[in-house]
């Protein structure tokens, strides 16, 4: 009797079939892996947008922000956030992904560009605008050929800023918005200063209009705000630099004056007010002109106390310094009298009869 002949495969063989069709499915599923992208916008543009899964033979599990959920291959969304997505292959049952698609609010359609800022500007100062916060670009222009592409941005120039704002993602119509930006005199409506006699005397405690708490707290400020001053006691300083000079020394009769000048402005800027209840001082913002042109108040005490510091050591009799001590006391004597200072307050009425002397320094000789 023949027995059968039966054909055995060998190991070999089944072991190279065995790892080629391992290496089939890890390929077919490495396409698959590769395929869980999710296509679309990555902005709203502030409206409803579509975003879809790879085509074939696959089914879809979404999730979304505030609980969304879908399983169909595209879905139309709005909401910005993170949305998810894994698929199944129907032939094999296996599951691929999840895959991610970050979804920005953006600008456009429904959304909105608004300039926050000031709508006028101070002369000689500035003020910040700024366009919407977002992952946006920014396109600037205004007066005087200006342009920027910051968020926000100093602008000095009165007239109409423009702002066109785009999604930075792309896919955004851009927005456009403007602001106009008014010019403002910002100098107080009226200047009440007192000249340096009164001055003296409220140092000298014959006025009765500041206290010595009040006197002591001007005279550290006026000392602190001028480098040419440098009280080891400042109320004594301030004492000595306006008491009236009996040589007519030229430099003594500036600075009597420069500090009277800076007692308006201290006053003005701690709101100090006389006994009767009227303003006191002058506002250091005050636009003052000059053959220079216009500038403030305080820029003409900025640049005096350096002139002054520079002019310390010169001999009296030195021409120059002669002159340039006759110029400062000029100007500065005037702005004490409330020349040259813009609107100045209406006369004040039941007042100390200090705030009405007339300033002995404005008679000496030239």
């Amino acid at each position: 009797m023949r027995l059968p002949i039966v054909f055995r495969r060998s190991p070999v063989a089944f072991g190279l079939g065995l790892a080629l069709a391992l290496c089939s499915l890890s390929a077919d599923r490495a396409a698959a892996q590769n395929e869980c992208m999710i296509s679309g916008p990555t902005s709203t543009c502030g409206g409803s947008v579509q975003l879809c899964g790879p085509e074939g033979l696959y089914l879809y599990e979404w999730t979304g922000p505030n609980g969304f959920t879908a399983t169909s291959r595209c879905i139309n969304v709005s909401d910005p956030g993170v949305y998810s997505m894994r698929i199944q292959d129907i032939e094999f049952g296996v599951f691929f992904g999840p895959c991610t698609h970050n979804l920005t609010s953006g600008a456009g359609g429904g959304g909105s560009c608004v300039i926050s800022g000031p709508t006028s500007v101070c002369q000689g100062q500035s003020v910040e605008l700024c366009g919407p916060d977002g992952n946006l670009r920014w396109a600037w222009s205004g007066p005087g050929g200006f342009s920027a592409s910051s968020r926000c941005v100093s602008v000095s120039n009165p007239g109409l800023y423009s702002l066109s704002v785009s999604d930075a993602a792309g896919g955004c119509g851009a927005m456009t918005c403007s602001q106009n930006v008014a010019s403002q005199n910002c100098q107080s409506s009226s200047n009440c200063p007192r000249n340096a006699k009164f001055w003296q005397r409220q140092g000298a405690g014959k006025g009765r209009d500041l206290s010595p708490s009040q006197i002591r707290e001007l005279a550290g400020w006026v000392d602190q705000r001028a480098s040419v001053f440098n009280w080891s006691d400042d109320v004594a300083g301030f004492n000595n630099a306006l008491n009236r000079p009996s040589d007519g020394n030229w430099r003594k009769r500036a600075m009597r004056q420069f500090a009277a000048l800076l007692a308006n402005c201290g006053a003005r800027a701690s709101g100090l007010r006389s006994a009767g209840g009227n303003s006191m001082g002058l506002d250091m913002n005050t636009q003052v002109g000059g053959s220079n042109g216009s500038f403030t108040l305080g820029a003409w005490i900025s640049s005096t106390d350096a002139r002054l510091v520079a002019l310390t050591g010169r001999s009296s009799q030195d021409r120059e310094a002669i002159r340039a001590y006759k110029s400062i006391w000029a100007v500065a004597l005037a702005m004490n009298h409330g020349r040259g200072v813009g609107p100045i307050c209406a006369p004040p009425g039941r007042v100390d009869p200090s705030e009405c002397d007339v300033d002995d320094d404005s008679n000496e000789g030239s």
